[in-house]
């Protein structure tokens, strides 16, 4: 009898909650500002010259300006990578069209193999929201969501870990960028990152191994010689994404499962 009332409790107190959740919030302000973590960077050697600040990781040879640079001559060039458009605004509607914030862009120049590499570092994405519809001011954060990526600067000799033209790409892995989950007044949300042309996909094993990450991987590769630019969209849904990279064309490629979909539609209208 005791086990029976206390699982009655535990049944009142779970409707309880529900009941006394707020509507879904359907519209949201947005502001992501993303930071490289100074402290986290690794270099596969001291070889050359290496600069860290919080928007820019470069090296290669010890120039007066840290900036990458593509000179022709791999002795005085500088590789690198940049983020702009941050802090980065706008809108975003749940489960629905995504929302564009910062841009990374990865100058691959050829630097001599002497120099010491990037392999790893952090990026700290300070997310704050305030709701638009349909009640205004609910607000989220700020609170920092950080993922962690893994380099590999390729040596330029066939054959190729990750193929090219011209003739070997570089290698990204991105992880945390999916499913941070938030709970604003009652209801459960999710946070994701991804890149707007969808280059960031699952990598062959071999790609990942190559720069010290699990198999199954998620990043890209960029091309030799160019200034390799990636821009990430916001998505905010009601349900987490079951598929490693979403469209953002519309809400039946988000992976989102169609039982979890209706549920929250369910919840959305019992509150209403």
């Amino acid at each position: 009898m005791k086990l029976f009332f206390l699982a009655m409790a535990s049944a009142l107190g779970l409707a309880s909650t529900a009941a006394t959740a707020g509507p879904l919030v359907t519209d949201w302000q947005y502001t992501v500002n993303a930071r490289f973590d100074t402290s986290s960077p690794t270099f596969s050697s001291s070889g050359g010259s290496q600069y860290v600040s919080s928007d820019m990781i470069s090296w290669g040879a010890a120039n007066a300006n840290p900036a990458p640079v593509n000179t022709g001559n791999s002795d005085t060039s500088r590789s690198g990578i940049t983020i702009t458009n941050t802090p980065a605004t706008g809108s975003v509607v749940t489960n629905g069209a995504a929302g564009a914030v910062n841009t990374y862009t990865h100058y691959n120049n050829a630097i001599s193999g002497t120099f010491g590499t990037l392999q790893t570092a952090t990026v700290n994405s300070t997310l704050t929201l305030t709701s638009i519809s349909p009640v205004t001011g609910v607000s989220y954060g700020p609170v920092t969501v950080s993922y962690a990526i893994n380099f590999l600067e390729t040596p330029n000799t066939t054959p190729c870990v990750a193929a090219s033209p011209t003739p070997c790409n570089d290698i990204f892995v991105i992880e945390g960028l999916l499913n941070n989950a938030f709970t604003v007044d009652g209801n459960t949300y999710y946070a994701s990152f991804f890149e707007s042309s969808n280059a960031l996909t699952p990598l062959p094993n071999a790609v990942c191994e190559a720069a010290s990450a699990a198999d199954n991987c998620l990043g890209f590769t960029t091309v030799e010689g160019q200034a390799n630019a990636f821009t990430f969209n916001l998505l905010i849904t009601s349900a987490p994404v079951t598929v490693n990279v979403p469209e953002p064309s519309s809400l039946a490629l988000l992976g989102l499962g169609l039982a979890a979909v209706a549920a929250s539609r369910r919840r959305g209208q019992k509150q209403a």
